[in-house]
């Protein structure tokens, strides 16, 4: 698991990924699941597939 922390403005809602693991390896393909807290909208999860 890894966590992405980002503190949005009304200029920049985005948060990226480098596809890398903590300790810099790139990740292996398959299906990868998040969840996104965000204040006054609470918790979004979704999945997305990486093929190589």
């Amino acid at each position: 698991m890894q966590r992405i922390e980002h503190r949005a403005s009304e200029d920049n809602r985005r948060a990226s990924w480098d596809l890398r693991t903590k300790d810099g390896l790139e990740i292996a393909h398959g299906m990868y699941f998040y969840a996104v807290e965000a204040p006054g909208i609470g918790v979004k999860t979704g999945k997305f597939a990486v093929i190589k």
